[in-house]
């Protein structure tokens, strides 16, 4: 019986050309369609600090044919489109908390009892980047918005070393990839 073995040198090769993702090269582009009620603010001020790529599931179901049953696939789903989390680095102005902030009493301001209709008409765009800077993948997430800010914490005590971070989960409609050639 013959042994089949991982060719190595191969693996080496394609990592020698094209390297390992890597978990710290990623940046939030750019959130368009943003309600007209929020304040313009500079894309490069979306600093984040963890985010993790969206996940997506086909479901599937049995249908039975003669002496088989076959699984198929039937439709997409987003599991985690009600809760996907992204951790902001703030600015000393707290641009961004601002614009969520806003963004959230848009969506449902509950002093007047209204929201606005055209809730997820927004989009977010995720890069993944190389080393060398290329953006390799892009993720875009349709139809986003915030559905809760966490807290901030502060310190009387803290040195000042550590800057401000703040968790916002945002549920989206769906994503689409691209990959960057």
């Amino acid at each position: 019986m013959s042994l089949i073995r991982p060719n190595v040198e191969a693996f080496r090769r394609l990592v020698e050309s094209n390297g390992f993702a890597k978990k710290y090269n990623f940046q939030v582009e750019n959130i368009d369609g943003l309600p007209e009620e929020i304040p313009d603010y500079d894309p490069y001020s979306l600093y984040i600090s963890s985010a993790s790529i969206p996940s997506r599931k086909i479901n599937t179901t049995r249908l039975p044919y003669k002496a088989f049953e076959f699984v198929v696939p039937t439709n997409a789903v987003y599991p985690d489109n009600q809760s996907w989390r992204i951790q902001f680095i703030s600015d000393s102005e707290m641009t961004i908390r601002n614009l969520f902030e806003t963004w959230t009493r848009v969506l449902y301001d509950e002093i007047n009892n209204i929201g606005k209709s055209n809730f997820a008409g927004a989009t977010l765009t995720l890069n993944l980047i190389s080393d060398e800077g290329k953006v390799t993948r892009k993720y875009k997430l349709y139809g986003v918005f915030p559905i809760l800010m966490d807290s901030v914490e502060y310190n009387i005590s803290d040195t000042g070393a550590d800057a401000v971070k703040f968790n916002v989960t945002l549920a989206y409609q769906y994503f689409k990839t691209d990959i960057a050639t």
